[in-house]
């Protein structure tokens, strides 16, 4: 500083001083010489060994400033690009970072995958793909395939993410970030198991990961993924210890503390946060179903409505806003909105209360007739067209079919009964339960998607609303098919009542586990509703709707056996005319479609749920 003192130094010599002083560990005369040399410099050179100084004092606002004059003039190299693409990233302005990266990558293939990065951060993750693919060191570089991992993951290509991140692993074994990449991509494609297994084999392999607040807020998601609450805010909460206050780890606890019952604490977690970032979408949705689930609807419905301000267009938003405030009206008075009652509320599930729980059953069943007359007035709709469809369907299959038995001379008796216009309505109204019920089923979570935003609402609400609808429906067609025939002087009361519905509960119950089947294989197989529509002309003709197994070849009737619609269709008929029970006939058989296809459904459901509430 003294020499700065006896003479003025011009900016070569100033940034020649900074340098020296900058090498031998003097930062206060590094900074101060650097400085100097910036002001009026019109030598670009000072002024690039001056930002290189400044940047290695971390003053990076400086440096960059510095390195943009001499840009604008001269241009850069490739590293000095590239520190100011991560300058502009850090300060939001993602475009300029994408054009700093892109000149440092003409410059230096090393910097492809900043320039890719700078890509995913805009969204542009097709022409990261493209850029990666293109570059020389594709297969070579961990950080290009942990880069197409992102990519792939913004195109919906979860697959292929998982792929490029276990790639980034095989190339670097030893650095963490593609580990985490790894299993934040299986997280992804909701594989948590293979996630946590990665985890594990990350933290053999860096035993130093356990004091990573990454690792651990890593692992907090996946045992919550895994249903291991109590380890997922252990996990969280080494975390939080490790690097605290961090919004983000906060929230996931917040989460998890909602998911265990805990929402005092994690209201008070949101409450802090909305103090901070209260414009964050995805924190007003978290803090939104929380309060809405512990019965905090003053809360809920201020949450909501900031919420609903940043997405207008969302329905599930404005259907969930509309539950929370026609629940404060409806409570108001009783305190449903007082923090200490709904604490009251949230407990229940802590104590076994027999009150409490026949008041949850009660709320269940009026949540399921609610959704039950939603779906009549979907199925119907406002006009009595849609009613008269439901009963005009099985009449123009038993008009058709007998003009065409009296035009081919077959005569007006059926295999079994008097009437064949009965013998064909035994038939069509079990197959019409099995297919309608099965069929209708494949679409209930898309067409109610919005309602399962409602914290009451569940995923298997939905389907049992519209599988409920669908069998009264149908029982209701038959019974007024039986009215009609009585009307007519046609005897077509069943001769045991009990054994005729226990049939055609068997049915509903075996198409209702084919429903959900079904539901699950629409998700993931597309077109599959066209496929399950030929299956279902297939199932008119083999269910024996219009003829009896025995008038069948030995051979295909023995195929056609194993078709529970005709097994069902049998069954009624045993128990709705004087007929013995036939060979062929093995209730126990119906009886595990009507145990098994549901079980396996559920199964299905359960296993696939998180990919069914997934937004298309």
């Amino acid at each position: 500083m003294s020499g700065l003192a006896a003479r003025p130094f011009s900016p070569a010599e100033c940034a020649a001083e900074a340098a020296k002083a900058w090498e031998s560990g003097d930062k206060e005369s590094a900074e101060s010489f650097a400085s100097k040399a910036l002001e009026g410099c019109l030598d670009e050179q000072a002024v690039r060994l001056a930002a290189w100084v400044l940047s290695g004092l971390g003053r990076v606002t400086q440096a960059a400033a510095a390195y943009r004059q001499v840009a604008r003039k001269i241009g850069l190299s490739a590293d000095e690009y590239a520190f100011l693409g991560n300058e502009a990233a850090a300060n939001g302005e993602l475009t300029q970072a994408l054009e700093d990266f892109a000149a440092a990558a003409d410059l230096d293939s090393r910097f492809v995958s900043d320039k890719a990065r700078a890509l995913n951060m805009l969204g542009r993750h097709a022409d990261a793909a493209a850029v990666i693919v293109g570059a020389p060191a594709a297969r070579q570089s961990a950080r290009l395939a942990r880069e197409m991992a992102t990519a792939a993951t913004g195109l919906g290509r979860l697959r292929l993410s998982v792929i490029a991140a276990r790639r980034a692993v095989k190339i670097g074994p030893e650095d963490a970030d593609n580990w985490f990449g790894l299993a934040s991509a299986q997280l992804g494609d909701k594989e948590a198991a293979h996630a946590r297994a990665t985890l594990d084999a990350a933290l053999a392999r860096l035993p130093e990961l356990s004091g990573s607040p990454f690792f651990n807020y890593l692992c907090s998601i996946v045992e919550a993924e895994l249903g291991n609450s109590e380890k997922a805010l252990l996990a969280i909460d080494r975390a939080l210890s490790l690097e605290a206050p961090n919004p983000g780890f906060e929230r996931h606890r917040a989460s998890l503390l909602a998911s265990v019952g805990r929402y005092e604490e994690a209201a008070s977690v949101f409450r802090l946060l909305l103090t901070d970032s209260a414009g964050d979408p995805g924190l007003l949705e978290a803090a939104f179903a929380t309060f809405t689930e512990a019965g905090w609807h003053r809360e809920a419905s201020e949450v909501g409505a900031a919420l609903l301000s940043r997405r207008p267009d969302d329905e599930r938003v404005l259907l969930a806003l509309h539950h929370v405030l026609s629940r404060r009206i409806e409570f108001g008075s009783r305190g449903h909105s007082n923090p200490e009652f709904a604490l009251a509320r949230a407990r229940r599930t802590e104590r076994s209360n027999p009150a409490a729980d026949r008041h949850a059953w009660l709320l269940q069943a009026r949540t399921l007739y609610a959704l039950i007359l939603r779906e009549a007035a979907t199925k119907f709709g406002k006009s009595r067209l849609g009613y008269f469809w439901v009963v005009f369907e099985p009449v123009a299959h038993i008009g058709i079919m007998l003009v065409l038995i009296s035009a081919l001379n077959f005569g007006s008796l059926p295999p079994i009964g008097q009437s064949f216009a009965v013998f064909y309505y035994s038939g069509i109204i079990p197959y019409h339960m099995f297919t309608h019920t099965a069929g209708q089923l494949m679409s209930a979570v898309p067409e109610n998607k919005p309602l399962l935003y409602i914290p009451r609402v569940k995923i298997f609400d939905v389907f049992l609303a519209r599988g409920i609808l669908e069998f009264v429906t149908e029982l209701l067609v038959a019974l007024l098919f039986l009215v009609c025939f009585t009307v007519a002087g046609v005897q077509a009361a069943p001769l045991n009542w009990a054994g005729a519905v226990f049939a055609l509960l068997l049915i509903w119950l075996a198409a209702f586990g084919t429903g959900l089947l079904n539901a699950v294989i629409s998700n993931r197989v597309r077109g599959w509703e066209r496929i399950w529509g030929a299956v279902t002309a297939l199932l008119y003709f083999s269910s024996g709707t219009f003829y009896i197994p025995r008038m069948m070849p030995i051979w295909l009737r023995d195929i056609l056996a194993w078709n529970p619609i005709l097994q069902g269709i049998e069954l009624l008929r045993v128990n709705y005319f004087h007929e013995p029970k036939p060979h062929w006939l093995s209730p126990i058989y119906l009886i595990c479609w009507a145990v098994l296809a549901p079980a396996f459904g559920l199964a299905a459901v359960m296993l696939s749920r998180r990919r069914l509430l997934e937004v298309e």
